[in-house]
């Protein structure tokens, strides 16, 4: 099973929303539809719940209890 990738972009929207920034400003920021952001946020926690990443668990939890 590959590891998923993840680009600059990604990167950048993870640190945002580990860094308590609501969804919304994350949105206003990247130029971006809030539906937009709530759908990747979506994705990356799928992506890190795959058996391959370490420590993925943790990461999603914090993922999840980053602000709305």
């Amino acid at each position: 099973m590959e590891k998923p990738q993840f680009e600059e972009e990604d990167f950048k929207m993870l640190m945002l929303f580990y860094a308590g920034i609501p969804d919304r400003t994350i949105a206003f920021l990247m130029d971006m539809s809030f539906a937009s952001v709530r759908t990747r946020k979506t994705r990356y926690k799928e992506r890190l719940l795959r058996p391959d990443i370490v420590n993925g668990h943790y990461f999603v939890q914090e993922l999840a209890s980053s602000r709305q």
